[in-house]
């Protein structure tokens, strides 16, 4: 594995950068040319790195490098000329480069910090713009009054937040807000230092989740409550362990069922039967469906080294029965159908290869990260997006603090 000890020859840089990586999914929806903000304010980092470090410092974990090295290939093979924006993605390499400087300038137990005050103060706007809803009627909208979000105006996303039903924080959508605190109640339920039976912050987290109505926050947060219980039947003491299956298992179970009786739970309900239609409109078939049925549509050689060339795919589409099923310019698919799409299957190898190691060399609160990660990634548009290199960076660290306890455990003996 290429090195990854961490040296803080400039504190205050760790922090800026760890501070911006943890507020970036917020930044994400902010656009200028079709660059993040998320992305944006990390990479204008670097001048400040090399002015007063004189140099960059970059680290990535072990087998990082096949599957992005991998990637940029299949997109200068499949390049439509050779201007630079055919041959090299913007996303993939800012996300490789910033990725890289989070093994370096990322601190974790800063980050963990900063992450929940950002959480705290999302969840506390929600609230505001729930009291609001519920007292006055109106639905107050979290993003800025400017037209900078790529594709839509600013006025045509405050309709559309103002007309549904929950509110969202600061995000373009409830769901996206999901995204973000998932990452957080994965760190909270197992962090190996809390050995308290209640926590406070993951059931808070979980509550804000199930008034937010997403079926993805909903899924995810009902697994990762579920190993939680597995892990703490195994950790506990014995006392402790008849408190969660006397105590908490029957009053979690309970919960639920008036969770899925109540209007909340109702509203919920209806949104599973939109699996059954398949005409593009419903977002259930364009998260989970619509990029397997366009990678069947793929020749065996595409299925296997993917087609890494959005003119291709948006070809490919137009000339295809499910012309229908994709809005125009709309190539969104979840994180895995992306890998699959751009990489083929041979790519989805690559990108396990790396990701299994670092599941597998982590603690406890990163080998449920990296679940979260893989749940996410099965529903959610993640791929090299802020949130994305949110998970990776507390993976990362969280796998660097691994290695770290090894070392030190060995020492003993």
């Amino acid at each position: 594995m290429l090195s990854f000890q961490f040296e803080k020859k400039n504190s205050k840089l760790s922090k800026l950068f760890t501070s911006l990586l943890i507020i970036s999914p917020i930044l994400a929806p902010y656009q200028i040319s079709g660059i993040s903000f998320g992305f944006l304010g990390l990479l204008l980092i670097v001048p400040l790195i090399v002015l007063f470090e004189l140099r960059i410092g970059v680290k990535w974990p072990k087998y990082f490098w096949f599957y992005f090295i991998y990637i940029i290939l299949t997109r200068i093979f499949y390049a439509d000329g050779l201007y630079i924006s055919n041959l090299f993605s913007f996303s993939v390499i800012s996300f490789v480069i910033l990725t890289g400087l989070s093994g370096q300038y990322f601190n974790l137990k800063y980050a963990v910090k900063i992450y929940r005050k950002s959480v705290l103060f999302c969840v506390s706007f929600f609230v505001f713009q729930e009291l609001m809803f519920y007292t006055v009627g109106y639905r107050l909208v979290g993003l800025l009054p400017f037209d900078i979000y790529g594709n839509e105006s600013y006025d045509v996303i405050k309709l559309r937040l103002s007309a549904i039903s929950r509110s969202s924080s600061f995000f373009h959508e409830p769901s996206y807000f999901s995204e973000y605190l998932i990452p957080l109640l994965a760190i909270e339920l197992f962090n190996s230092k809390n050995n308290k039976l209640i926590n406070i912050s993951a059931i808070s987290i979980s509550i804000v989740l199930l008034f937010l109505k997403s079926g993805l926050g909903i899924a995810i947060m009902s697994i990762l409550w579920v190993i939680w219980i597995i892990y703490s039947l195994k950790k506990f003491s014995f006392n402790k362990k008849l408190i969660i299956i006397f105590i908490l298992i029957p009053i979690l179970l309970l919960g639920s069922f008036f969770y899925i009786k109540s209007e909340i739970g109702d509203e919920l309900l209806l949104r599973t039967e939109e699996f059954g239609i398949v005409d593009g409109t419903t977002s259930t078939y364009v998260r989970i469906i619509r990029g397997y049925d366009l990678y069947s549509e793929f020749i065996t050689f595409n299925k296997v080294f993917g087609l890494n060339s959005s003119f291709k795919i948006q070809s490919l589409i137009e000339s295809s029965s499910m012309y229908n099923l994709f809005p125009t310019d709309d190539l969104s698919f979840n994180s895995v159908q992306s890998i699959l799409i751009y990489g083929g299957f041979f790519g989805l190898l690559l990108f396990f290869l790396h990701f299994n190691y670092l599941f597998r060399k982590n603690t406890i609160e990163g080998k449920l990260l990296a679940i979260a990660f893989l749940l996410l990634s099965l529903i959610a548009a993640i791929y090299l997006k802020p949130t994305m290199l949110l998970i990776y960076s507390f993976m990362f660290g969280f796998h660097k603090q691994y290695l770290n306890s090894r070392i030190d455990y060995s020492s003993l003996n």
